[in-house]
């Protein structure tokens, strides 16, 4: 092309070009109104209310920095102009963070947010505030802890004061000289605030009466030593504390523990903490203090079933890929020159890791530990992702190509950066480029020609493109884009699980079908040989068949029948009359006879003592198993220690050579005001206290009668009175089984024998047993079902 030779065309062409961009600049900024609006619904005289937002004009996140203008009782406004086109986020307080406005939910709300368009109105209703606040001390009751309500974080407000002096934890010590500020230790003020080690932290607070007496649960998360006092005494000490090395002992305590709260308005939280290793820590990213969190019992106990389901999910999604592992290295050393199984094997060793580790962090209690899980994880990381790309050339070409010394040297700098302490954000940042690598390498592959003559290579991008997916989501929820919940929490899991399968399925796929060929025509000859006898076989084989199970269900028959009236024959004809008690008693036999047995023993001193048993095994030597019981009982009725009758009727039992065949029992013996009882192998008695109205279960762990020569049983005797009621019961009712496959348990017999605790024994016994057959739902009874109500009539 020629230069233009013309200068007045080419300075009316950078015109042209410049103009649009200069009136651009020139153009001035509109402004909009907008009207910060917040309804309260439960105000409180001479509260006063702020936004707060990420503006200058919104105070740059100072919770108390943009007072409210009050339109009524209920109504707060403030106006403010800000550019077209401007995003905003902001938040309503009291003028604190701890003053946050809560949702209908009683959660914190989210960071509220807006894109300025036009002159607007945006409204907040605030249905409460998330703590109460007293000239700066924070206000507790009874409503900050209801379950709804989120975790009570102690995360600013302390007194901070550096070096170490018992003096510090006494309430009446004067600390208003101290620093406040959060207990995290990363600061910026470094003026004020200064971390040699060890230092003191003060926290006053304001307790209603509501809480006075109240258990509640408490927690602290640290990375160094703490002493925890509290009002002056000690409560827990986690770790050892000391500003040295050799007087310091780290403990990352997370479990949560008991506090019950002091009857007293004006409170303190004194926490001694140490942490002379916590440069270190700040490089790699932690924060080397600490956070007291606060909740209500049963929220904890919640949170403690979280944890167990937390190590439930550690080890299935562990044990999936170490299967595996050991299934794909067995499989390299049975056929050598199929290294793609090795490769695969060391990729899912790597993933077992990972998935270990990360979930181990949460278990551990040694800061040492903590943070050696931490590397061994990144490890894990570059591991997997290595092999696996390496997996994918194995499987694709002859050999592998040049550029697998690059990914060797990505994995290198994983090693590195955990090596040289790098914040664990740069780590995972970089293992995420490194990943990004290998899957477009994996999912390129997918679509190019390979020599090696595989199939069903759909499978292995399948797997690649999902767990690219949950790698993505991943990402976002690690950088907060996406919300963090128990089950999103290690989402790349999922995508591990999905390439493991499909890739497993793709080689054994490949693997079947190098002997595929072969097998067939052997499976045509076999065929063809065997089809005539096995013909005659199978014909042959149901006949036979055909008569065992009609001679076997003959013999069950008649074996059930006799041990069924044999059972029956040993139960006593009518239960005791005995003044001041009010006893029933119901059996249900089952289908199958199990072998249950009561009876009512003489004591003759106007006291009731019932027995109840489950024979070991059905039919006819369950059956003799009762009437050899029976007697036994007979004889030793007149012994008193209960304990003694166990032993001496075992001894016998274990003596007849019944070979496995043993008897659960249990023994009680009620008076008006005491109960004796000894156990061997049965179900917990049930215990409903009227006083209290409350059940409890009376458990005895003992071997059954006949399992070995000699077991100390014991006899244990309570209180009890007038009002109160026992149960004794088979394992037959709590055995009972609904449509979920879940048993009818112990829970449910003491919560039917609580909701019908005001009627009789007759009743209640009965109400057990319709209870069962409502939660069977017509299925059928497994074992034999007995029930004895004794009530103490009041």
């Amino acid at each position: 092309m020629k230069r233009a030779s013309n200068p007045i065309i080419a300075v009316l062409t950078l015109g042209l070009l410049l103009g649009p961009i200069t009136g651009c600049g020139r153009r001035p900024v509109e402004y909009r109104t907008v009207t910060f609006k917040v309804l309260v619904k439960n105000r409180v005289p001479g509260e006063k209310i702020f936004v707060a937002g990420d503006d200058s004009l919104l105070g740059a996140w100072n919770p108390a920095g943009v007072l409210m203008n009050k339109e009524s009782d209920s109504v707060w406004t403030k106006t403010l102009s800000f550019p077209e086109g401007k995003k905003l986020e902001y938040k309503v307080t009291e003028g604190s963070w701890w003053t946050q406005a809560l949702d209908t939910a009683e959660s914190k709300y989210d960071n509220f947010r807006l894109t300025v368009h036009g002159d607007t109105t945006v409204q907040v209703i605030a249905y409460g505030w998330l703590n109460r606040m007293a000239d700066g001390i924070p206000i507790l009751d009874a409503n900050r802890f209801r379950p709804r309500r989120p975790y009570l974080e102690l995360d600013s407000l302390w007194r901070y004061h550096a070096g170490d002096s018992s003096i510090w934890s006494d309430p009446q010590f004067n600390d208003n000289g101290w620093v406040v500020t959060d207990p995290f230790i990363i600061w910026s003020d470094s003026t004020q605030l200064q971390w040699h080690g060890i230092g003191w932290f003060r926290f006053h607070m304001i307790v209603d009466s509501s809480l006075w007496n109240r258990t509640l649960a408490i927690r602290i998360n640290q990375l160094g030593a703490s002493e925890v006092y509290y009002n002056g005494r000690l409560l827990y000490r986690f770790g050892r504390v000391g500003a040295t090395s050799a007087t310091y002992e780290s403990n990352a305590m997370s479990w949560w523990q008991q506090i019950r709260i002091d009857p007293q308005f004006d409170q303190l939280f004194a926490v001694r903490y140490a942490n002379p290793d916590w440069k270190s820590l700040v490089r790699m990213g932690y924060a080397p203090g600490f956070l007291i969190t606060l909740k209500d019992v049963n929220t904890a106990f919640r949170t403690a079933i979280e944890v167990r389901v937390n190590a439930e999910v550690q080890m299935v999604f562990t044990l999936i890929p170490l299967i595996l592992f050991f299934v794909h290295l067995s499989l390299y050393g049975f056929l050598r020159s199929q290294r793609q199984n090795l490769y695969y094997a060391l990729c899912m060793l790597g993933f077992a890791g990972l998935t270990y580790f990360s979930y181990e962090r949460d278990l551990v209690v040694e800061v040492g530990k903590l943070l050696l899980f931490m590397r061994l994880g990144g490890i894990s990381v570059s591991l997997a992702i290595l092999f696996g790309v390496l997996t994918v050339f194995e499987l694709n070409y002859g050999a592998l190509p040049k550029r697998t010394w690059a990914y060797f040297g990505m994995a290198a700098v994983t090693g590195l950066l955990l090596l040289m302490e790098y914040k664990l954000t740069i780590v995972t940042a970089w293992n995420y480029i490194f990943f990004g690598a290998t899957a477009l390498e994996g999912i390129l592959i997918s679509f190019r020609k390979r020599n090696k003559g595989l199939h069903g290579d759909w499978l292995i991008l399948v797997g690649f493109l999902m767990l690219t997916g949950f790698i993505v989501f991943q990402m976002l929820v690690d950088y907060g884009i996406a919300p963090q919940t128990f089950w999103t929490r290690q989402s790349y899991a999922y995508g591990m699980v999905s390439l493991a399968i499909s890739m497993s399925v793709f080689l054994s796929y490949n693997f079947a079908r190098v002997n595929k060929d072969l097998e067939v025509q052997l499976n045509n000859v076999r065929e063809l040989s065997a089809k005539a006898i096995e013909q005659e076989r199978t014909a042959t084989k149901l006949e036979l068949e055909s008569r065992l199970v009609e001679a076997e269900n003959k013999r069950r028959g008649e074996e059930l029948q006799s041990a069924r009236e044999l059972q029956l024959s040993l139960l006593p004809r009518e239960l005791p009359q005995i003044e001041g008690f009010d006893i029933a008693c119901l059996m249900k036999t089952a289908t199958e006879v199990g072998g249950d047995y009561y009876d009512f023993l003489d004591a003759g001193n106007g006291s009731v003592t019932a027995v109840i048993g489950d024979a070991t095994g059905h039919g006819l030597k369950a059956g003799n198993m009762v009437t050899a019981t029976k007697g036994l009982l007979s004889i030793l009725s007149t012994t008193r220690e209960l304990d003694a009758i166990l032993a001496s009727a075992s001894r016998a039992i274990k003596r007849m050579n019944m070979h496995l065949l043993t008897m659960c029992l249990a023994i009680v013996r009620i008076s008006r005001h005491r109960l004796t009882f000894s156990s061997a192998g049965m179900p917990p008695l049930v215990l409903w206290r009227s006083e209290s109205r409350k059940t409890e279960f009376l458990v005895q762990k003992a071997m059954p009668l006949g399992a070995v020569d000699d077991f100390p049983y014991v006899e244990k005797t309570i209180p009890v009175q007038p009002g109160d009621i026992v149960l004794m019961v088979s394992d037959g009712l709590m055995e009972m089984f609904n449509g979920e496959g879940d048993t009818f348990g112990m829970d449910n017999i003491a919560a039917t024998l609580a909701k019908n605790s005001a009627r009789s024994a007759r009743e209640i016994a009965e109400s057990l047993f319709s209870e069962g057959a409502r939660w069977a739902d017509g299925r059928a009874q497994p074992d034999d079902m007995t029930v004895i109500v004794v009530r103490i009539v009041e």
